[in-house]
């Protein structure tokens, strides 16, 4: 109009409150004139004596005290028409909430980056839907070491031996979280997680440019051994090297799996072109191929740690190169906190940054 332009509000709002983008504070974390503005907002306490909108809380209990807190809204609002009320009059009926997961990840967010100790809810009416708040405490008993749910992981079968240390460990810190462990090949590992079919997955950091969308945990490296016969033959033998190795019969993974394309490539490069007597998407059924017959195979060399398969045989090292794959633990990138993922990169992070599992792996 006249040369201008003018937004105008039709009224209304989504039908999913979750898609409502959380505040923009960080617009606030300075002004023109260099004032950090957010931070002085957070130290005044948005609830209770202090801020002169309620007494419920003690006040001369300093453990009770907020430190550092902000605001937020949960619903919009109000289901019931009170005559004592004006939001009816104003439309206000028309009733909506945010789901526990999408709080719970605007609470989390805010504790991570402003270290707050409260968040208050300026809903018309918060209590509406008790079901709602159950859930809310459930969410925010991740805090507490006392989260609630299932933990649905994907992995690469060749993570078997791996996963028991990183399930005991959430276990040990989450015991009220059950797993579902799910081994599939790496395609249906992206699918999976792109649906939200999986919370997070554990596979080869080789995949890392393919899964630009999701967040990545180094765990561990792995390294590669040939399972033999234990035999005279290789009785004094520790190691062996590639060049060696393509000269001995084989049992091996399909062409079509990652860690058989990269042994051809491997064989290739030292100019052997090496045929298998057999081939199998199964790991364990090559090692029993081993166990039973004349054929040698490549295993991660952690499938050691498994008890009872190995009677009979022998395991060398891989040398000349020494195969060292980077194992990372894998999450979509969100805007928002999940918890499942979150205890899961946690247990990860504290297993790699030990070297507990390196050193309980080889």
């Amino acid at each position: 109009k006249k040369g201008r332009e003018y937004v105008i509000y039709e009224g209304g709002r989504p039908k999913n409150l979750d898609d409502v983008s959380n505040p923009a504070w960080h617009l606030l974390e300075s002004d023109r004139f260099g004032n950090n503005v957010l931070e002085k907002y957070i130290k005044i306490p948005v609830w209770g004596n202090n801020a002169g909108n309620s007494s419920a809380v003690d006040v001369t209990n300093d453990a009770l005290q907020m430190k550092r807190s902000l605001n937020s809204v949960s619903s919009r609002g109000c289901p019931f028409a009170c005559k004592f009320c004006f939001r009816g009059a104003q439309g206000e009926r028309n009733y909506g909430v945010r789901s526990a997961k999408n709080i719970f990840s605007e609470l989390t967010q805010y504790k991570k980056k402003y270290d707050i100790d409260f968040l208050g809810f300026v809903d018309d009416n918060f209590a509406v839907s008790r079901k709602r708040i159950f859930q809310m405490r459930d969410e925010i008993g991740e805090m507490k070491e006392n989260l609630q749910g299932r933990l649905r992981i994907g992995a690469m079968p060749s993570m078997s031996p791996v996963l028991p240390i990183i399930l005991q460990r959430i276990r040990g810190a989450y015991p009220g979280v059950s797993v579902d462990v799910h081994f599939v090949g790496n395609e249906e590992l992206k699918v999976s997680l792109d649906k939200y079919a999986l919370d997070c997955a554990i596979t080869y950091d080789d995949y890392a440019a393919e899964m630009s969308w999701c967040n990545a945990q180094p765990i561990f490296k792995e390294t590669w051994s040939l399972l033999v016969p234990d035999s005279y033959e290789f009785e004094s033998m520790e190691n062996i090297t590639w060049n060696d190795a393509a000269k001995l019969p084989f049992a091996m993974l399909t062409p079509s799996m990652h860690e058989r394309q990269l042994a051809d490539t491997i064989f290739r490069g030292l100019g052997f072109e090496v045929t298998p007597k057999i081939e199998s998407e199964s790991i364990l059924h090559l090692m029993f191929q081993t166990q039973y017959t004349e054929l040698c195979t490549i295993i991660p060399t952690h499938f050691t740690r498994m008890p009872g398969t190995l009677e009979g045989t022998k395991a060398l090292l891989l040398k000349d190169p020494v195969i060292e794959k980077g194992v990372s633990l894998f999450w979509v990138k969100t805007d928002n906190v999940m918890p499942m993922p979150s205890i899961a990169e946690k247990i990860a992070k504290s297993l790699a940054e030990s070297g507990e599992m390196q050193n309980y792996l080889y």
